[in-house]
């Protein structure tokens, strides 16, 4: 019975969740807004200014992954009217707002907002349904409602009384007591990510205790009553909600503080998991999105590490250890193995200094929120208080800082760890392998070893009451999991659907082939340029159904390794070829000849061009393409021809080598769009590319070529590039198409280097999965699942 109460109080969760998920999907697309976001239509918002407004930096953090230059800043606006295509219609969707200006001009968080610009899709299983690159700086409408206004008022001048204390504490303070990240240094920012601190800047469930504790401290030293003491707590907690704005994990923690107090309230204080359970619940419930917000997800899982697995790693570390010793260091201990393999799946590398980091950091922490809370309440008011709060609260955000920096610049802070998925998978299985083994080991003895007497039934009531309340527990951690996979699959199945697997107005995609190269660029609608195919498995072909090509103009093959030709077969089966372009050279000869007899039996008109021969260019929808390098003849596999005019033996042994005969032999080319210029570099080595660029560089003085706005990184980012020829392209964005977990150290990073050096934005389909560009008013648009940058 109880196994079958807990499979019905799961689905029940489940089925709750998927319903939620459906009916916000539904809401959000409907109407005007969801017909204009499909056109990729110029309209006119108008709405509430639901984010801070931030600063934009290039690359994949950016808003919709634009590609930005110049000031910039990004809001989210919850839209609620639009105008568009002569209608104006009723809306109900956050929609991402990126705006030409300095973050200062911003309008403030609360603010009703007109903006007017070209919407675009946003990518599958984001939160907002759109993003809008504004014409124009909005124009505030209404100004925020009282309590925003107040909130605005205390972060500003939190920042102001903090502004001349140094720039790691001035931004840092900020960050520790409200959560605003704008003003904290970059390189700061990667220290504390680099030694696992990045969570005291994510106002969450430690700031409610900590807030919570001051208060029923203050109220139970005024001899308030226990009711009472809940009737202050609940304003001060809703207070500090609205002052620290309402993210992921912020919900999560007062929704649990909300539990707590209803507890508390009616004399049955809660326990810490069902609460967690029915808070994650009710969260997904009423935001489905939630549950693909990596800081709620480790929000939940800290915290589910905290209350399950804090005291008994504490009892098995007392074998050892003194009590305060144990349970100080089981704390981050029990936080940082449950989201280890969470944070891999963000930055491929395991934190080997976080718990020392936390624990020297942990003593400061307190003190830096409470009087950096104060500050803010104080500064407003009496700007001289809050100047002195502000520098005494400087003096354990000081300490914090310089815990970061120094424990960041020790030999081996971070360990290696494979990325993506797999990755995540067996950090997983190896902290679960360990906790069995640690749990297992019997708990030190108690500090008083002699058995108390109690009345029998008394004892085994109790024990009793332990083993339900244990199961009980665990089975409100199956219901959380549930909800969450329901959640995040019918989310991403909702949007996949309605979009096709892609924008609607997606201009080139590197699709994820794994170790092997497929690129599209679309010429029409349901027609696309493809430059190479992948290995065998159909990677390829998927792809191509994800975004809709029915028919290819050109494809080409830029040379016959099995990663760039194996996929030729179910690529021909799921679509026509008009023509094709293949490498002179057929090595290796077995993959080669394969290829070609696909060609062949497919009846496609198959060309070998030359580098200024008739045939190195042609049209393809509103694409134009030429070829910018070639072998000019059909050379032996052993030799090619070099800068000098003579050749050079090659080893052609396999497609991982840096230098090889097929690869410096790939067809090299230039696809150029009416809004967008592509290079895509086959597997040329570093020698072919020096040619290039040399070669480039001569025709570029008779004749200035079109800015490259986009470049396929040669040879999966192998070590093997060429200075010149990056320097000489000068894309906005470079994108590299690798597999997970290779074998051969691709991508490099001495390449990843060299691009992001020349100011690329670099994207790894490694990470990023299929990599979607799109033109917004000249700007490119990223839509990909890039968990951050190169």
């Amino acid at each position: 019975m109880r196994a079958l109460g807990a499979i019905a109080l799961a689905g029940a969760a489940a089925g709750t969740v998927a319903v939620s998920v459906a009916a916000h999907e539904h809401v959000r697309g409907a109407g005007l807004l969801g017909d204009l976001v499909s056109g990729a239509s110029t309209a006119e918002l108008t709405g509430v200014v639901a984010s801070e407004p931030a600063p934009v930096t290039s690359g994949p953090g950016s808003p919709g992954g634009v590609v930005a230059s110049g000031p910039r800043y990004r809001m989210v606006v919850q839209a609620e009217t639009v105008t568009g295509r002569g209608r104006t219609g009723s809306a109900s969707a956050p929609v991402l707002v990126l705006v030409g200006a300095d973050v200062g001009t911003a309008p403030e968080y609360g603010s009703r907002v007109e903006v007017a610009g070209r919407l675009a899709p946003t990518a599958p299983g984001d939160r907002e349904v759109a993003l809008l690159v504004a014409r124009r700086p909005p124009e505030v409408r209404a100004p925020p409602g009282a309590p925003d206004a107040v909130a605005g008022l205390l972060r500003r001048s939190l920042a102001t009384a903090a502004a001349d204390l140094g720039a790691d504490v001035s931004g840092l303070l900020p960050a520790l007591a409200v959560g605003d990240t704008t003003r904290v240094p970059q390189d700061l920012t990667t220290a504390m990510r680099a030694v696992g601190l990045t969570h005291i800047m994510a106002v969450s469930g430690a700031h409610f205790a900590i807030i919570g504790t001051c208060v029923l401290g203050l109220t139970a030293v005024m001899r308030v009553r226990r009711g009472a003491r809940v009737l202050v707590l609940v304003p001060v907690m809703a207070g500090f909600v609205l002052l620290v704005h309402p993210g992921a994990s912020v919900l999560r923690a007062a929704g649990m503080g909300a539990v707590a107090s209803i507890g508390l309230l009616l004399g049955r204080p809660s326990r810490a998991v069902p609460a967690l359970a029915a808070t994650v619940v009710v969260l997904l419930v009423a935001d489905p999105w939630l549950a693909r917000d990596y800081g709620f997800v480790l929000s939940v899982l800290a915290t589910a590490g905290l209350v399950l697995l804090t005291g008994p790693l504490t009892e098995r570390a007392r074998r050892v250890m003194t009590r305060p010793v144990a349970c100080a260091i089981s704390v981050p201990v029990a936080a940082q193995v449950v989201c280890a393999p969470v944070i891999v799946l963000l930055t491929p590398g395991i934190a080997m200094l976080a718990v020392p980091a936390n624990l020297l950091a942990a003593v400061a922490v307190a003190p830096a929120t409470v009087l950096g809370v104060l500050t803010a309440l104080v500064a407003p008011w009496w700007p001289a208080a809050g100047t002195v709060l502000a520098h005494a609260a400087g003096v354990p955000v000081w300490w914090i800082a310089q815990v970061a920096r120094r424990t960041a610049a020790m030999p081996g802070v971070t360990l290696g760890w494979p990325a993506g998925p797999g990755g995540a998978a067996l950090l997983a299985v190896l902290t679960v392998a360990a906790l069995v083994v640690v749990l297992r080991l019997a708990p030190a003895q108690p500090d008083d070893a002699r058995p108390r007497r109690r009345p029998r039934g008394r004892l085994r009531a109790q024990r009793g009451g332990r083993r339900g309340a244990s199961a009980h527990s665990y089975v409100l951690v199956l219901v959380v999991g549930v909800a969450v996979l329901v959640t995040t699959s019918g989310i991403l199945h909702a949007r996949l659907a309605s979009s096709g697997g892609a924008p609607a107005d997606w201009r080139v995609v590197a699709c994820d082939v794994g170790q092997g190269d497929g690129l599209v660029m679309r010429t029409a609608p349901h027609h696309a340029v493809v430059v190479d195919v992948g290995p065998a498995g159909g990677a390829m072909s998927a792809c191509l159904d994800r975004l809709g090509v029915r028919w290819i103009d050109l494809l080409v093959l830029t040379h016959f390794h099995a990663d760039h030709v194996g996929g030729l077969d179910e690529v021909l089966r799921g679509a026509p070829v008009a023509r094709a372009l293949v490498s002179r050279l057929h090595e290796p000869a077995a993959e080669a000849a394969a290829a070609l007899r696909s060609l062949a039996d497919s009846r496609i008109p198959v060309e070998e061009p030359t580098v200024g021969t008739p045939g190195a260019t042609g049209a393809a929808g509103d694409v134009r393409w030429t070829v910018l390098w070639s072998p000019p003849e059909a050379t032996p596999a052993a030799a090619l021809p070099t800068s000098s005019g003579g050749t050079e033996a090659r080893s052609t042994s396999d497609a991982a080598g840096e230098e090889s005969a097929p690869n410096d032999a790939g067809l090299v080319l230039s696809l150029e769009a009416p809004e967008l210029r592509l290079v895509a570099l086959a597997d040329l080595g570093s020698v072919a590319q020096d040619d290039l660029a040399a070669a480039l560089r001569r025709s570029a003085s008779s004749s200035p070529p079109r800015p490259v706005d986009v470049v396929k990184v040669a040879h999966h980012g192998s070590a093997s590039q060429s200075a010149a020829l990056a320097e000489l392209l000068a894309a906005r964005v470079a994108l590299v198409s690798v597999g997970r977990d290779n074998p051969y150290g691709h991508p490099a990073r001495t390449a990843l280097d060299l691009y992001e050096h020349v100011g690329a934005v670099v994207l790894r389909t490694d990470s990023c999965h299929d990599i979607g560009l799109s033109v917004a008013d000249g700007e490119l648009v990223l839509h990909a699942g890039c968990p951050g940058r190169s």
